[in-house]
């Protein structure tokens, strides 16, 4: 209705259904803490022709594998895709996407804590006002019902100044996918077996978010 939110506005608890172009208003509140500043997103429904997508990847075991057949499955739906080269640096990946002006930018890897115990999904954004959080929120929850270990502490995490290929970027819809730590076992052993289980939903996510299927 274009007023500001307040403490009786709509609190959000799950991702918002959109069927026409709008404007959403937001704000955090919580107890003792002041306010934070009101966001204004505008939502415009346009049908694009083509999207981008820049899938950026570590050379983590199996990393790579996932990439590729990412690669392809968005292709079949049109989605032009843009991948870094083997020496390409953080700042190089993001200026590459930036000069493409691409609609997505997927960081895949691993989390390379040494501690072995330590396991799960990650998914890492800028901030809880970021544009990426719907779509973060529906990649990670889809990955999570594949997952096979409950115990382990898979999470989305809104602190993108942990990683530099976050804090520097500036597109829209950027956001950080780890799937597993790189010294768990059973972590490893869960992404060599299932490759293309795991690029079905990433892509499907992706693909249904784009409103392509």
């Amino acid at each position: 209705d274009g007023t500001n939110p307040d403490e009786k506005s709509l609190l959000y608890k799950v991702p918002i259904e959109v069927k026409e172009n709008m404007t959403i208003k937001t704000i955090i509140k919580g107890k003792n803490y002041n306010d934070s500043i009101i966001n204004e997103f505008k939502i415009n429904l346009e049908k694009k022709e083509n999207y981008k997508v820049y899938l950026s990847y570590s050379d983590d075991s199996g990393i790579q594998d996932i990439v590729n057949l990412l690669g392809s499955k968005f292709e079949e739906y049109g989605i032009t895709v843009y991948k870094n080269g083997k020496n390409d640096n953080i700042n190089t990946r993001i200026i590459k996407a930036k000069n493409n002006n691409v609609d997505l930018y997927l960081s895949i890897g691993l989390n390379n804590d040494q501690n072995e115990e330590k396991c799960g999904i990650e998914s890492w954004i800028k901030s809880i006002n970021s544009l990426s959080y719907s779509l973060v929120n529906i990649i990670h929850n889809d990955l999570i019902n594949i997952y096979p270990k409950e115990e382990c502490n898979s999470s989305i995490k809104y602190f993108g100044n942990v990683y530099e290929e976050l804090k520097m970027n500036s597109i829209s819809l950027s956001m950080l996918i780890n799937l597993g730590y790189k010294n768990n076992e059973d972590d490893i052993f869960w992404l060599s077996n299932n490759k293309e289980e795991i690029t079905e939903v990433i892509s499907n996510s992706i693909i249904k978010y784009f409103d392509l299927f």
